[in-house]
């Protein structure tokens, strides 16, 4: 019978490994705890979220910021700057089928945010040269804007509850953790109320040609009929095209105007504009500007051809005085957009 001598120090090493494999089994065991298997899968979102990842980019839409030239990664970093947050999860017994985390995030409020850049759009707006304001400035503005409408807006502290169960061995969330942080953080009447600030930027009309203004205020309810498209050879006024005037034109009747002596046309078949209004699209602000005050100056001083005007970037509206000025402001309210 072979006998084996153990030495002092071969007890030592025993007793040594014994001990870390002791140790490994009580950290394992804490890592594998009711609490950390909460905390774990809370965290995960957590940590996306304040890093501008998946778990918001997928859940929230970022387009009306897009589209006046903010980008997402720019916006979230400078958004969650001071994002943080702590969870808490009471102690858990083992016999415990249910249990809550509790989350306490300190960020900028989403609808505090979209208060504060509807306060700056209302600045843009009351400004005396907003009407005049082109595409680019007020993309530029809107950019500007954003960045301001976010250093003004308090990080404060938003508390989330989670409810989990135990299902066999591992804890589940009753509510899918991801769409509760985003509800949570970014309630829905929050984005609807950043994304409306935001359109105050945007002009409806930006980019169109006079026929497609004048079609979509047709879709839009306006009771208009014809239209006519006009180009340098049928402009009635021989003016399109030509220097510092207008490059577009279109012409168009409105149905509630009476023609009993079927003067609506002239002779060539282009309508007259008395008897519904004339979209007028310059290449500068400055030409729709001289445009404007020439028939302006005309009618002041003749009294003939007054109309309703209304004028914003490079559009020129004239309306016929034959509406009544509650018809009358129904083309304001749909070409200004100014609501």
């Amino acid at each position: 019978m072979c006998k084996i001598k153990q030495s002092r120090k071969w007890l030592s090493l025993v007793v040594s490994m014994a001990m870390v494999l002791s140790i490994g089994v009580f950290l394992t065991g804490c890592g594998n705890s009711a609490e950390s298997q909460i905390e774990e899968k809370v965290e995960a979102t957590l940590d996306d979220v304040a890093s501008g990842g998946k778990a918001l980019t997928d859940n929230i839409s970022f387009d009306s910021l897009n589209k006046v030239g903010v980008e997402t990664d720019t916006f979230l970093e400078a958004y969650l700057k001071d994002f943080d947050y702590t969870i808490e999860v009471g102690k858990i017994g083992e016999e415990a089928k249910e249990a809550t985390a509790t989350v306490t995030v300190t960020m900028k409020k989403y609808g505090i945010f979209g208060d504060n850049l509807n306060l700056e759009a209302d600045e843009m707006v009351a400004a005396k040269d907003f009407l005049d304001l082109t595409k680019k400035k007020r993309y530029e503005k809107a950019v500007n804007d954003v960045t301001n409408a976010i250093d003004a807006t308090t990080p404060e502290e938003i508390k989330i509850e989670f409810q989990f169960a135990k299902e066999k061995e591992e804890w589940v969330p009753s509510e899918d953790v991801t769409v509760s942080v985003i509800n949570g953080l970014f309630p829905e009447e929050d984005v609807e109320k950043v994304d409306a600030a935001v359109y105050r930027y945007i002009w409806k009309y930006d980019g169109m040609t006079a026929g497609e203004v004048v079609a979509e205020m047709k879709k839009a309810g306006l009771a208009i009929g014809e239209i006519q498209n006009y180009d340098e050879n049928t402009d009635p006024n021989g003016l399109l095209g030509r220097p510092n005037q207008y490059i577009e034109k279109t012409t168009f009747r409105d149905n509630r105007i009476s023609d009993p002596y079927d003067l609506a046309y002239y002779d060539d078949g282009t309508l007259d504009n008395d008897f519904g209004g004339t979209l007028e699209v310059f290449d500068s602000i400055k030409d729709r500007k001289t445009r404007q005050e020439y028939i302006e100056s005309v009618t002041s001083t003749t009294g003939l051809g007054a109309t309703y005007t209304y004028a914003r970037a490079n559009m020129l509206l004239r309306m016929s005085f034959d509406l009544t000025p509650s018809e009358a402001v129904e083309y304001e309210k749909e070409f200004l957009q100014m609501d």
